[in-house]
């Protein structure tokens, strides 16, 4: 199955696993307003935002990249590393044009990220 053809989550995280067979440890998906998945080979988590009023969309995948790397290099476990990621990306499609993120909305966010195993 090539990767366009992935719609559901069942099928993204199916993938996930061949790429893990590849020796990649994380997976992380981005689905716009459905979340953010994250796929590592002890577990699986869901994270979505709460609605926002969406501005632009510019750089909000290299925003949640960024949460998830920030807070992993803080060693932050793998649930804080996805709800800074998913806070990161929203407050980032929230801000004009191609300006990125602001630590207040983020912190704003971070507590209404909804968290689940998947």
């Amino acid at each position: 199955m090539k990767e366009s053809q992935l719609q559901t989550e069942s099928e993204i995280l199916g993938f996930c696993e061949q790429i893990h067979s590849r020796g990649i440890s994380y997976v992380l998906v981005s689905r716009g307003k459905a979340g953010l998945l994250l796929s590592s080979v002890e577990q699986r988590i869901k994270a979505v935002a709460p609605p926002v009023e969406v501005d632009s969309t510019a750089g909000a995948g290299d925003s949640v990249v960024g949460g998830f790397v920030l807070g992993h290099s803080r060693g932050k476990d793998l649930a804080d590393c996805m709800r800074l990621a998913c806070a990161a990306g929203t407050a980032t499609v929230q801000t004009p044009g191609t300006e990125l993120c602001h630590r207040a909305d983020v912190e704003a966010i971070l507590p209404r990220v909804d968290l689940s195993k998947v």
